[in-house]
């Protein structure tokens, strides 16, 4: 089947196994750092008037083309400050353990901090935990570094 072939229907799919549901589509937010707060509020309404529900982000964009780590993160958190009632509409989820020069930090420390530091970015009190630690083995980070993140306010 060609990828021209393949229809998605506007059905919601079930998030894994958080109980969640998502429309099959998530706004990547790779690149979405690097304009105003007002810009970036109107992209974000224009994916929730099509049915977007899932905004995936990571610690790690806003790097690109200059800008910093957390660039998206806190961007998103600024367009979602100008309309509250918004982040109802949304499932947030981000992903973290890249550390620019290294190119890993999948220790509980740098984790947790990672998380916090995420959250206090977006000004908002939990996330969809997608892939921490970026591009790692999800085995040992179950074992090893969730059992240490249970304080955190997160969903999973």
């Amino acid at each position: 089947m060609l990828m021209t072939e393949l229809t998605i229907t506007p059905d919601f799919r079930p998030l894994g196994k958080s109980g969640l549901s998502v429309f099959p589509i998530a706004y990547g937010m790779w690149r979405f750092a690097g304009t105003s707060p007002e810009v970036a509020l109107a992209k974000l309404n224009a994916a929730l008037d099509v049915g977007i529900t899932l905004f995936d982000t990571a610690d790690i964009y806003g790097v690109e083309g200059g800008g910093s780590v957390g660039g998206s993160e806190k961007l998103f958190g600024k367009a979602m400050a100008l309309d509250k009632s918004m982040r109802d509409r949304m499932v947030i989820a981000t992903k973290g353990g890249i550390v620019i020069g290294l190119p890993y930090d999948s220790t509980a420390e740098h984790l947790t901090k990672t998380c916090e530091t995420s959250l206090q970015r977006m000004g908002i009190d939990a996330f969809i935990l997608s892939g921490y630690p970026h591009k790692q083995k999800c085995d040992l980070f179950a074992r090893y570094v969730l059992p240490k993140l249970n304080h955190q306010p997160l969903q999973f």
